[in-house]
């Protein structure tokens, strides 16, 4: 791994400081930034999630793990050069931009998530430094759901953290605090050191707003933003971390901690306009007299059934995580409902959270079909997390099956035909008795694929025989098992 690099980019009264391989922290600063501000929050805004048609070719792209490992060495390549200014060209920079995002895209409907996530990690700085937020906000959000498919609680509390953090410089602190509030709840849950530091400042930061804008009317904002300035707010230091300034058009500058005497060499941006060539402390700020407000629900998952799955009892077992923060419920509450939408005649479930982790078993059984579940838990201060709902599918109905076998003539042959209500394969086990024997000899067990016309040859041995035998088994997606048997009889001269 390289030495790291960072860049900044101005946003509304927040310096963004992204890096190659750090969470971004949001530094506040005094003198209020709208242009990106409203760029950002359009792309919030933004609902579409078409893909570019510069990059729709992509799409049939077949890339290997070592190709999409290149190509991700590549995007933090860009990064480097970006927050380095040696990024002359723009047109360039755009079209490969594209290729890489396309490539998330392909990725994601492979999916191929692990790739998606680390790919997007790689980009996440190159777009912040380009101002591409649609794009950005797009491919955080599809890295959420990646992460969620994937069960990478560690890629969740990353993105999360991200997206907090635009939150956090376009002005919605109440988004901000719920996305950066679980992101530090699932760090916290990990163990993680790393990036923790990051999510806890952006966190008191969007508290901050949250509770200054709560406090004070809309004409008097600016009046405390200058306030925090002049000291009438309490500073909260944050040591050791440097933002370079770049005068002129705030183009992206870059901090690279290469020295070894506890001061960092800040490199000046090369875009066209002169750096300070300093390095500032940076300072964030919070109210001394007003108290945080508690805007971040719960973390609840559902896990089982997993979502997709078929099921064969119709009373499953509901189980997830929760939340165990102080002030949350010690109950998970799981809505069922089936295909109609139709809730079930228990629901919601009730289920006590132990530790961190519940689990409930519905007591009623569930109608053959799908239906889906979603599991919620509350706080003490009213906010409520949800999971992600899951759907499955119950199904306690064994295949039909039904097998007829003749001989064919002046043939030591045997036709069968097999039909059954479940496509797929089926295993037939042939077996015989052989005249003047008791015995039975079994042929080993062959697997027949169920054609529309469901026949199949055997070939009987060419002894003479008291009687030939088929056993036919089937077992469905919900572990369902249906059998079917054919005797043929056959004479014996004595």
């Amino acid at each position: 791994m390289t030495d790291p690099v960072s860049g900044s980019v101005r946003i509304g009264t927040y310096a963004l400081e992204v890096g190659t391989f750090t969470e971004s922290y949001a530094a506040f600063k005094p003198d209020r930034e709208d242009q990106k501000v409203k760029a950002l929050r359009d792309a919030f805004a933004e609902e579409t999630d078409e893909l570019p048609r510069s990059v729709a070719a992509l799409e049939e792209l077949q890339e290997d793990a070592q190709a999409v490992t290149a190509k991700i060495e590549r995007a933090h390549e860009l990064f480097r050069a970006a927050a380095e200014g040696r990024l002359l060209e723009a047109d360039p920079l755009v079209a490969e931009v594209d290729s890489l995002l396309g490539l998330a895209r392909w990725l994601d409907r492979d999916g191929r998530f692990e790739e998606e996530l680390r790919l997007l990690r790689a980009l996440h700085g190159l777009l912040v430094l380009a101002r591409r937020w649609l794009d950005l906000i797009r491919g955080l959000r599809r890295g959420l759901s990646a992460a969620e498919e994937a069960g990478d609680l560690a890629a969740q509390a990353w993105v999360r953290h991200e997206l907090g953090s635009l939150h956090l410089c376009a002005d919605d602190s109440e988004a901000a605090v719920e996305q950066l509030g679980q992101a530090l709840r699932l760090q916290q849950r990990l163990g993680q050191t790393t990036g923790t530091c990051a999510t806890r400042h952006n966190l008191d930061s969007a508290q901050r707003d949250l509770a200054t804008r709560a406090a004070s009317k809309p004409w008097s904002r600016r009046l405390l933003r200058l306030a925090v300035v002049a000291g009438v707010l309490t500073p909260l230091a944050v040591a050791g971390t440097t933002i370079a300034l770049a005068q002129g058009d705030d183009s992206p500058s870059v901090t690279a901690p290469t020295s070894t005497n506890g001061t960092d060499t800040t490199i000046p941006s090369t875009t066209g306009t002169s750096s300070t060539g300093t390095s500032e402390t940076t300072d964030t700020t919070t109210p001394s007299t007003t108290s945080t407000v508690d805007a971040t629900a719960p973390i609840v998952t559902l896990l089982t059934p997993p979502d997709g799955s078929i099921i064969q009892t119709p009373t499953p077992e509901f189980s997830g995580t929760a939340g165990i923060e102080a002030g949350d419920t010690a109950e998970v509450l799981v809505e069922v409902l089936d295909e109609s939408g139709r809730p079930s005649t228990e629901s919601p479930l009730r289920a006590p959270v132990v530790d961190d982790a519940w689990t409930v078993k519905s007591t009623v059984a569930l109608p053959d079909g799908s239906s889906r579940a979603t599991a919620s838990q509350s706080d003490a201060a009213g906010n409520t997390g949800s999971s992600t709902t899951v759907t499955f599918i119950v199904d306690t109905a064994a295949p039909e099956l039904k097998l007829t076998c003749l001989d064919v003539p002046d043939s030591l042959d045997i036709e069968c035909t097999l039909t059954s209500t479940d496509a797929g394969t089926a295993s037939i086990e042939p077996s015989w008795i052989p005249c003047g024997s008791k015995d039975v000899t079994l042929e080993d067990s062959q697997t027949v694929e169920l054609d529309p016309d469901g026949t199949f040859t055997l070939t009987r041995p060419e002894q003479s025989l008291q009687e030939f035998n088929v056993v036919t088994s089937q077992s469905d997606a919900a572990g369902n098992t249906a059998s079917s048997t054919a005797q043929l009889f056959y004479g014996c001269v004595d």
